[in-house]
């Protein structure tokens, strides 16, 4: 269960951040065509809840009789699912959709308040694109970044909406669709075994917290 719960917090942070990072800057620090409108329509997923948007893809993406599969088997005579988001695929892909959305919120904001002479100073010392995100760009927002990074990942970890939905048809368990499935599938319910699952994510919760005040307290960027 710890193994499950860290793989599929940290999958979907590395995924999230990474198309988070990409859109915020395109928006703020580029001329993309239709910034305004990416700005706009990026954030939407934040503001509908998990579950709802969860039936909405396994009504499409459902083995037995979602839309996807059931098309594919009448146009083309494919026997079998031809998507099934049951599993770890569905489980990352959905949480990350909506958790890209909130890490865009977060960053967006930042990259917009950014002091811009710096990377204009860089641009005019030669430095390319690559170099002046690693060397300005990225180290200005390292607080930033690993702050809401810290917070998705626990929220990763405490994640119950898509563990319940994706997560138990295909047979994935981490800490909150464990301890509900102990307390509602078994009989008699497992309290003592549900409670040690919570102490322990509050022991892991509470750690990273204490890393994140070690690593960001007191430090000047």
């Amino acid at each position: 269960i710890m193994l499950n719960s860290m793989i599929f917090a940290t999958a979907r942070l590395t995924i999230a951040l990474f198309f988070a990072l990409l859109f915020a800057w395109a928006v703020a620090r580029t001329d993309v065509p239709f910034a305004g409108l990416m700005g706009w329509m990026i954030p939407i997923p934040f503001f509908i809840p998990d579950l709802l948007t969860g039936f909405g893809w396994l009504m499409l993406g459902n083995p037995q009789n979602g839309v996807i599969n059931q098309l594919a088997q009448q146009l083309f005579g494919i026997q079998g699912p031809v998507i099934n988001l049951y599993g770890w695929g569905g489980l990352i892909f959905h949480a990350s959709l909506n958790t890209i959305s909130f890490m865009f919120l977060m960053l967006v904001g930042f990259f917009k308040q950014m002091d811009a002479s710096y990377e204009e100073a860089a641009i005019t010392l030669g430095a390319g694109k690559l170099q002046l995100m690693r060397t300005i760009t990225f180290p200005m927002l390292a607080p930033a970044i690993l702050s809401i990074s810290l917070l998705v990942f626990i929220h990763g970890l405490e994640s119950f909406e898509n563990p319940l939905l994706f997560g138990n048809p295909g047979g994935v368990y981490v800490f909150a669709n464990e301890i509900y499935r102990m307390l509602s599938y078994r009989h008699p319910p497992e309290y003592g075994a549900a409670t040690a699952l919570s102490v322990i994510l509050i022991v892991v919760t509470f750690a990273l917290l204490v890393l994140q005040w070690r690593k960001l307290g007191g430090r000047r960027y």
